[in-house]
């Protein structure tokens, strides 16, 4: 397995505290190891002394959450507290602590969108090498037994990018839906039919299976499938596919994934 260390940021919010739990059970399963980083975000207007003073109490306070949570205290690796940006935070952490896999709390339905999915997110989301784990506020932990993974069948330069999908497959020996959600009554060209193929034989050692889902739109397509085939997980590779461009220039997109109920695994495209 590749998963051997997990990254989770807390806020203290509802939701950070809801992914922790999540990232506790999920690597429990891989064996692997927690960070928790928490970003003072002042540490420029602060002596060293208040730095310290600050980062001892934050490590009290994340302490004092975890002896209420002991499914994950006793594999955690680390607490980090630093002085650095959200964003600076995340990536001095993966560069420093050769992380695998970062596990994000979203706030829920009832927020704005624009906080469900929010600039902070969507720049981790944009920026990262690495996979992302989206945990909405009020999902509980549920082993993904079915994973959707999403595709348009568009040039996958490499597989080896679906490995972190793989690994998860294995590990909860999942059933695996490949979906496409088709706009238009159009054959598959030759460029689709040459990566869907690429996918079987990736994928050939698991237990999975293609879908094509005829719709209005890729968002309405969307819903259709969660709705409909009900998966534990959904894999997305937002850059390649334009995910997040349909997130934020599209209303009804916004409305679908707002009440989106499960965590959404992003993989970066190298």
């Amino acid at each position: 397995m590749r998963i051997k260390k997990i990254l989770v940021p807390i806020n203290y919010s509802d939701c950070s505290i809801n992914a922790l739990r999540y990232a506790g059970q999920l690597a429990k399963q891989f064996e692997a190891k927690l960070l928790i980083i928490h970003a003072l975000d002042n540490g420029n207007i602060l002596t060293s002394k208040m730095v310290e003073e600050q980062k001892q109490r934050h490590i009290e306070k994340i302490s004092a959450i975890l002896d209420n949570e002991p499914n994950v205290s006793s594999i955690i690796n680390d607490i980090l507290i630093t002085e650095k940006t959200p964003k600076d935070a995340i990536y001095w952490a993966i560069d420093e602590f050769y992380i695998n896999l970062i596990i994000m709390g979203t706030e829920g339905a009832h927020r704005p969108f624009d906080e469900l999915v929010g600039s902070f997110t969507y720049h981790v989301i944009s920026n990262s090498k690495l996979p992302l784990l989206t945990i909405p506020e009020n999902c509980p932990y549920i082993p993904p037994h079915k994973i959707g993974f999403g595709v348009d069948y568009k040039l996958l330069e490499h597989t080896s990018t679906l490995d972190i999908l793989l690994d998860l497959v294995y590990a909860y020996n999942s059933k695996l839906e490949i979906f496409h959600v088709k706009t238009s009554d159009t054959r598959k060209n030759t460029l689709e039919i040459y990566e869907s193929t690429k996918l079987d034989d990736y994928f050939s050692g698991v237990n999975h299976e293609f879908q094509t889902i005829e719709h209005s739109s890729i968002m309405s397509g969307l819903s259709s499938y969660i709705n409909k085939n009900k998966p534990d997980l959904m894999a997305i590779m937002p850059r390649k596919y334009n995910f997040f461009k349909w997130l934020w220039h599209d209303s009804v997109s916004k409305e679908l994934v707002q009440h989106l109920p499960l965590p959404i695994l992003t993989i970066p495209e190298k």
